[in-house]
């Protein structure tokens, strides 16, 4: 079998025999990679490379600080916000234009600025390994920026979505801000 082939086999091994199965591994097993959303023409224009992983904690914010200040973007650019609220533990990684900007986990938020025009934005889980891929997903975005606007995205169970200005800054003065490094 080759290309397309391959992939379909392997999902529907997946869903008729579960992926729990020595079959269905084997086959998820020698197609990984064309399985993989990463490897989309899409996923590269948005996301960072493959492989980086980020340690994340959360700023250390004086008590009786009051809630963040919404920042304004700098002239002639667009800012935008991630921000998460669901429960989960898992690091999401944020690209922007096929670089990394920036991780975040639940509970956060973090921002970055972009040039006007046609952005591809990209959430994707921090799993590196292959026995995780199970639990890796990966959200896309467009963002036609305007400068001098702020944007909010909140990955939800359908994807990344834009939210309002109302619930992105109720969100994002509710969550601590993001403080990353990459790891490898």
């Amino acid at each position: 079998m080759n290309g397309w082939i391959e992939r379909v086999v392997a999902v529907v091994a997946m869903g008729m025999l579960g992926s729990g199965t020595m079959a269905a591994q084997r086959l998820l097993a020698k197609n990984q990679l064309a399985l993989l959303p990463e490897n989309t023409p899409a996923a590269m224009a948005a996301c960072g490379a493959s492989g980086v992983t980020f340690d994340v904690k959360a700023a250390k914010v004086p008590k009786g600080a009051g809630y963040p200040a919404v920042e304004a973007p700098p002239a002639g650019k667009a800012l935008v916000y991630l921000v998460t609220d669901y429960a989960d533990s898992n690091t999401l990684r944020m690209g922007a234009d096929g670089q990394w900007v920036g991780a975040l986990k639940d509970g956060m938020h973090l921002s970055f600025v972009v040039d006007p025009g046609v952005r591809h934005l990209c959430v994707r889980t921090n799993y590196s390994s292959y026995r995780e891929a199970d639990e890796q997903w990966l959200a896309l975005l467009r963002l036609d920026a305007v400068a001098g606007k702020t944007y909010y995205v909140a990955p939800r169970a359908r994807g990344l979505l834009m939210v309002d200005e109302d619930e992105g800054q109720m969100l994002m003065q509710t969550t601590e801000q993001a403080v990353w490094r990459v790891s490898r």
